[in-house]
């Protein structure tokens, strides 16, 4: 019945409409009037089309009501008592009534802990912890389905939980993503983004936003499908303090800015497709790159670790590179690296040359490759090139079995 709207406004607020002055008393009227009409509408409506516009209309003025007494309640709260902690925990023992909250501002609350309470009001549409002392977003984040803001400005949260990806009520936009990648410049103390399903189109906003999180040390990058450009280049410079990069996405080459992330430690690339003669050449001078993954994200036949470069990497990772047939090692390079993965470039029948040089190699892992390289392999450790590959510890063979790898060692 139309008429239960008001019913149940009424008897959401009984409680603060009993001698609280004149305003009051009005909005108990306007109930009153709400009240009678819909009650006479509720036998018309459907024989009247004209009534029933009316009759929509004045339950969304109920609605609109109710968020106006939500905020009438929630100032009640900060001003009186125990504060906004008491009064939300009243909110939880008050069952389904002042669960219905729409919005709740708490700007400038002095809350330190995301109150739990909060997460139990599951109409929650708007939610403001604007200059507040929150650190942390807890998982239960993801319980308010209905959440269309999250305001988070001038707090002192630097991460968010990955259950902020199941609240998809967002604006009713075309350009939802570009959106929320606005608002993420906002959260200036992050320190960790991840960026899932990314449209090209929405490339620009992104880079504005990451230009503006100076304490930015992780960011991860995902396409919304593998032959999506992702397009970074509109980052006029890393955030300085970037340690970990992840892009997962077509790349028409690596961003400008990389040789300039000097910070940088690990760096991942998946599906980039890069068909850059020299790929490597962005990344080899960086003095802190330790950790180098190249998965599915080069298309060509040879890759050069050149004299002098990737002075401190310690792990490296080729995988799914369909077209490589020769990685060379020149002297001098990776003189620090202590594992080496190959695994599934099918065209590979050599390790890589200049293996030698790569003194501090501790393990040398060969999963999916070609059985030719193996045998090749096997004839070195015997007799043959034993030279190459005598100072490896570790060799481990990798064939894919039962889904899963089954792994042995050569010695």
């Amino acid at each position: 019945m139309a008429e239960s709207v008001v019913f149940d406004l009424r008897s959401k607020f009984a409680p603060f409409l009993l001698g609280v002055g004149e305003e009051i008393e009005y909005i108990r009227d306007e109930f009153e009037r709400m009240t009678a009409f819909l009650r006479v509408a509720d036998a018309m409506e459907e024989t009247d089309p004209e009534l029933a516009v009316w009759v929509k209309q004045v339950r969304e003025a109920a609605y609109d009501t109710g968020d106006v007494l939500d905020m009438h309640v929630l100032l009640l709260g900060h001003h009186h008592g125990n504060g906004v902690l008491g009064f939300l925990r009243k909110v939880a023992l008050l069952g389904d009534g002042l669960r219905m909250l729409t919005l709740l501002d708490l700007e400038g609350t002095q809350l330190e802990a995301f109150p739990n309470e909060v997460v139990k009001l599951c109409h929650l549409r708007h939610l403001s912890l604007r200059r507040t002392n929150l650190r942390t977003i807890p998982k239960s984040i993801g319980n308010l389905q209905n959440l269309e803001t999250l305001n988070l400005k001038h707090t002192q949260v630097t991460e968010l939980p990955d259950e902020i990806l199941k609240l998809q009520r967002l604006p009713n936009h075309d350009n939802n993503n570009g959106i929320v990648l606005r608002e993420v410049g906002k959260l200036t103390q992050l320190r960790r983004v991840h960026i899932l399903k990314l449209r090209r189109e929405d490339c620009k906003v992104l880079c504005s936003s990451l230009e503006k999180l100076k304490n930015l040390r992780s960011l991860y990058v995902s396409a919304i499908q593998e032959d999506e450009i992702i397009d970074l280049d509109s980052l006029s410079s890393p955030p300085q303090r970037l340690r970990m990069l992840w892009i997962i996405g077509h790349l028409q080459r690596l961003p400008r800015w990389i040789p300039s992330a000097f910070n940088l430690i690990r760096v991942s690339l998946w599906l980039s497709k890069l068909r850059d003669s020299d790929p490597l050449r962005s990344l080899q001078d960086l003095p802190n790159l330790a950790n180098l993954e190249i998965f599915k994200a080069y298309v060509g036949e040879e890759l050069c670790f050149k004299a002098g470069t990737f002075q401190n990497l310690e792990t490296l990772a080729l995988a799914t590179l369909e077209e490589l047939i020769w990685v060379r090692v020149e002297a001098s390079s990776m003189p620090r690296l202590k594992n080496l993965f190959l695994v599934k470039c099918k065209l590979m029948e050599e390790v890589p040359s200049g293996i030698e040089h790569l003194t501090n190699l501790e393990k040398l892992d060969l999963s999916g490759m070609p059985d030719s390289l193996i045998s090749r392999l096997n004839r070195d450790l015997q007799g043959g090139d034993y030279w190459k590959v005598s100072h490896i510890p570790e060799v481990c063979i990798g064939i894919w079995k039962d889904d899963d790898w089954e792994r042995s060692f050569l010695s």
